[in-house]
């Protein structure tokens, strides 16, 4: 076993060392003179322009574009006062450029939340879910037995990681086999991170497949955003962690451009049972005429805390030190980036597991802790010229190594490692009044490798004694119009085709149309059809059977948004959805994920921002509704909702409405406080779904029929202290879920579809921040 890792282990490297050598070569061929280096997303002014009209009447009317300048050094201070500025730059939900006005109006074509750096350090986040929860109108963050945690945004939520795309630096890190998002998710390192902007909406006509709900994208710093030196250091108590945190750059002295490192490592061991318990809604043995204790949970009484010893809460995927590191070059148009991950976390055992229930599970007198672990090794480029003045091209070529595995309390289910060799040109020309972008994407893919996560051949529990090696071939085109009509009308037209080895074509377009009545308000009509085709293990297990293709899953989205800018200090924005989704879910008849059924919904959310003196604040609330859910296969029991069975008309796992806040006081120059509050409204569907298994339908277990803890509210309060010792070194307190100090099943977190929950203990955090 071990030379067949170390093979493998030789193998990744050549490739790494392939794929270097090739982008050594793009780097070396001839081009064009350099350019002044695209704007960073989210980042400073890239192209100034003077509206004409606001110029002094008196001026030569033939005088050229180049003659801005000469115009402006002209000028008196009332007419400076009167130019307007605007921005132009490349968007996470455009391939175009888009404009954004001094005032803050932006055409860019859909719903964006921009999470900064200081954002990032002010909200305290011990992990990406935490720190998306914070920020992100209607998204939620919920517990499962059988997987690591799930995310969603607008009511669309899954078994596992499979409705959204996680994106480094436009690169794609999702697991195509098995789980989708995950990589990323449990790591308690952020400092890497510049900013991250959450698409709120469909995105699959510019990043592919897989962009159904939303894309979270994240940007690295880069020695353009730092130079110098940054050292981190975080620690947790009663939830605990560590985290050390290294960050060094530098620019070029006679070129754009500059190289920067980064070094993460750190430790969960999290929160133990005493802080963090776990309750169910049935006892041991499980239910009248099943009388096997031999289980984990022997003796249980319904409705208090499992005293049986138990994982910790947060705690990582087999006690490994959850590790990041990433490296940075960038010289002139050419960017490389090398990145590696590892993390992972623990989560208890279901109590159809756990108990002896009638799905027959619950017979192991020593049962495994569950578990997920990921780790990932990324080598990627991206190659940005302008060709000539109304010409620009872009392209990437990168790869990946990522290893998964899963263990359950029978032992490991998932342990596989799978590879990507991944191009992409585009080419963006602008013609008039239009910019058009235009090109297309290739992915190569390995399935079936070995991980080096657990001492185990590679494991697959869908396909089983069929998970041996295979390769597929996914071929992309992409095009995007903006027509800039006058200074109020902008229109987007795109699409996106795309074509695997197991699937037809699928074709992913949009529309939207912005309305810029004045440089303080846009409304945006925005007009989605997103696909995203099943799991490799899906595809592959159907083509053995049958050899067909498999179905894709596909998102009808319409929305219209206003965002108004009335001031510096104040602005805010709503939208009202609707979405028709035909769904890949789990099917427990078949035991896989399959099109199980039709739902819509629809939605409003409203956000604000406002700042008045030493206070900030900003805040949110979004509701999300079924209107209703048809299955496709009458023998399926849908876990999406309850509602085909008779029982309500809500979403399992969501909360109809949430709201958040987070406020900021400058009580000092020095001083400064943070807090933030989310607050879920109760979880009618998954009691939907308890009252129909307490019926006897679906594969979940009953509970005592007025057992309803964990279907009632939520609320999650931080606050945190930030002192400022000097320019270069700042401090921080940090209080998290503190509410539970008085009531801890406020902090209480729902497991998926299992009647049971886990608080989120309040806990305290520490933190160091040096600057040179």
């Amino acid at each position: 076993m071990t030379s067949m890792r170390i093979d493998r282990w030789n193998q990744c490297v050549a490739r790494l060392i392939g794929v270097a050598l090739l982008m050594a070569m793009a780097s070396a061929a001839p081009v064009g003179a350099a350019e002044d280096l695209p704007p960073i997303p989210g980042a400073a002014v890239a192209t100034d322009s003077v509206d004409d009209s606001e110029l002094d009447e008196g001026s030569d009317e033939d005088s050229e574009e180049g003659d801005d300048l000469d115009k402006l050094l002209d000028m008196d201070l009332d007419q400076l006062s009167q130019v307007k500025v605007t921005t132009q730059e490349f968007s996470s939900a455009a391939l175009t450029e888009v404009r954004t006005e001094e005032g803050g109006r932006s055409v860019s074509p859909a719903a964006i939340t921009t999470i900064s750096r200081e954002d990032i350090y002010r909200s305290g986040a011990r992990g990406l879910n935490e720190l998306l929860e914070i920020y992100v109108p209607n998204f939620q963050w919920v517990l499962h037995h059988w997987e690591q945690s799930h995310i969603g945004l607008r009511g669309v939520i899954s078994d596992r990681e499979d409705k959204y795309l996680l994106l480094v630096n436009g690169r794609i890190m999702n697991d195509k086999t098995h789980y989708g998002a995950a990589s990323e998710r449990e790591l308690p390192q952020l400092g890497d991170i510049h900013h991250i902007d959450v698409v709120r909406g469909p995105g699959s006509a510019i990043y592919g497949p897989g962009a159904v709900s939303m894309v979270i994208a994240i940007y690295t710093e880069t020695a353009e955003t730092f130079t110098g030196t940054r050292f981190h250091a975080r620690q947790g108590f009663i939830d605990e962690y560590s985290t050390l945190e290294l960050t060094h750059a530098f620019q070029w002295d006679c070129a754009e451009g500059g190289m920067l490192f980064y070094a993460g490592v750190g430790s969960r061991d999290g929160a133990d049972q005493d802080y963090a318990p776990l309750v169910f809604g049935t006892s041991d043995p499980g239910w009248p005429g099943d009388g096997d204790t031999t289980v984990e949970y022997q003796d249980y009484i319904a409705e208090t805390n499992v005293q049986n010893e138990i994982n910790h809460y947060n705690e990582a995927f087999d006690n490994l030190l959850p590790l990041k590191f990433f490296i940075d070059y960038k010289y002139e148009d050419l960017e490389i980036w090398a990145r590696y991950t590892r993390g992972g976390v623990q989560y208890a055992t279901a109590p159809t597991a756990g108990l002896f229930s009638p799905a027959g599970y619950g017979n192991y007198v020593t049962e495994l802790q569950n578990s997920t672990g990921t780790q990932q090794a990324t080598l990627h480029s991206k190659y940005e010229t302008e060709i000539h003045e109304d010409l620009k091209f872009i392209a990437t070529l990168g790869f990946d190594h990522s290893e998964f595995a899963r263990t359950l309390f029978v032992g490991p289910t998932e342990s596989y490692a799978e590879e990507e060799l991944n191009g992409r040109a585009v080419f963006v020309s602008t013609l008039g009044d239009h910019q058009i972008a235009y090109g297309g994407e290739i992915y190569y893919d390995w399935f079936g490798l070995e991980s080096h996560l657990l001492p185990v051949p590679p494991t697959n529990g869908r396909l089983g004694a069929d998970f041996t090696p295979w390769s597929t071939q996914t071929y992309s085109a992409l095009f995007e119009d903006q027509w800039q009509i006058n200074d109020e009308w902008t229109t987007f037209m795109g699409g996106r085709w795309d074509k695997n080895t197991y699937t037809g074509w699928m074709y992913s377009p949009k529309a939207a149309v912005v309305y810029t009545p004045d440089d303080k308000t846009a409304w945006k009509l925005l007009l989605n059809r997103s696909q995203r085709m099943n799991f490799a293990e899906e595809l592959r297990a159907q083509w053995l059977s049958n050899r067909t293709d498999g179905q894709p899953e596909i998102l009808r989205s319409y929305e219209l948004r206003l965002e108004r800018s009335p001031t510096e200090c104040f602005n805010h924005a709503m939208s009202i959805f609707y979405l028709d989704l035909d769904a890949i879910a789990w099917n427990g008849v078949t035991n896989s994920s399959t099109l199980t059924g039709n739902q819509t919904q629809y939605g409003i959310e409203y956000e604000t921002y406002y700042k008045h003196g030493c206070w900030t604040l900003q805040g949110s609330h979004s509701f999300s509704k079924l209107i209703k859910f048809t299955r496709f296969d009458p023998t399926v029991t849908p876990f999406i909702t309850a509602s085909p069975d008779g029982y309500g008309n809500d979403l399992n796992n969501w909360s109809n409405h949430i709201t958040k806040l987070f406020v900021q006081c400058q009580l000092t120059p020095k001083l400064s406080s943070d807090t933030s509050l989310r607050y879920y409204w109760g979880f009618a569907g998954a009691k939907d779904v308890q009252d129909r298994a307490n019926a006897g339908g679906g594969a979940f277990g009953a509970t005592r029929p007025d057992w309803d803890r964990p279907y009632l509210d939520s609320v999650f309060l931080n606050h945190a202290l930030n002192y400022r010792v000097d320019r270069n070194i700042r401090l921080r307190l940090e209080g998290y879920n503190l509410l539970g100090m008085f009531q801890n099943t406020l902090n209480k977190r729902i497991y998926g579809g299992e009647g049971s929950y886990r608080v989120d203990p309040a806990a305290v955090g520490l933190s160091c921040e040096m600057t040179y």
